[in-house]
């Protein structure tokens, strides 16, 4: 079921949080998440709750981003990013402005669409040298994602995702989020989809923006 997360993203959303000294408590409280959830690693929140959890932990970090740049995506910033991407006429116009924008307030990850002659990628891949910070990357692809699926209105099959990190013992959930095509240690990550998807208009404006 892809409407619902995996319990791991609500508890990597809390780490920086608790790493600043924030109790969570309330942070849950108000996203409807039972603090017992946490005890296991089998469970799960909808989608609903985790939205509400990532706006909290966003305004309590001062961070949309939890913490995993050198430098802060600050809050507003993805709903910025938006009301831009409504404006182009097709998803590729759309994908690239997106490319850029992360490159300019992120300073730790290189954001890029890639084309060949059967597919599209979103890659993402890291600059500094640094251990991965898995969390931003997997952040920044659920944001990336998220966005490009909503502007055609429709669910972007990706498939087959890779890496720039071993594999994760969580690499189930990667399945069921992406795509049955894993590959780990490549040397970028990258989500792959029909490149004809491309060429697909955008479909949201001002108004389903709100709502968004």
């Amino acid at each position: 079921d892809k409407g619902n997360v995996s319990i791991y993203f609500v508890r990597s959303a809390l780490e920086a949080v608790v790493a600043r000294g924030i109790d969570p408590a309330a942070l849950l409280r108000r996203a409807g998440i039972a603090p017992v959830l946490l005890q296991s690693s089998q469970s799960r929140v909808t989608a609903h709750n985790f939205s509400t959890l990532w706006r909290g932990v966003a305004l309590a970090l001062d961070d949309e981003l939890f913490n995993q740049d050198s430098r802060r995506m600050k809050p507003g910033s993805f709903a910025m990013l938006c009301q831009g991407l409504i404006h182009c006429a097709t998803l590729r116009l759309a994908l690239l402005q997106m490319a850029r924008f992360f490159n300019l307030i992120l300073d730790d990850f290189q954001c890029a669409l890639e084309v060949d002659h059967r597919h599209a990628h979103l890659v993402i891949r890291e600059t500094t040298g640094r251990a991965p910070h898995v969390f931003g990357v997997e952040t920044l692809l659920m944001m990336q994602h998220g966005v490009a699926c909503w502007l055609v209105g429709r669910r972007i099959a990706i498939r087959s995702a890779t890496f720039a990190y071993p594999e994760p013992s969580r690499s189930a959930e990667y399945q069921r989020m992406y795509s049955d095509q894993l590959c780990f240690d490549a040397d970028a990550t990258r989500l792959s989809f029909e490149h004809s998807h491309l060429d697909l208009p955008v479909v949201q404006n001002r108004d389903s923006l709100k709502d968004f």
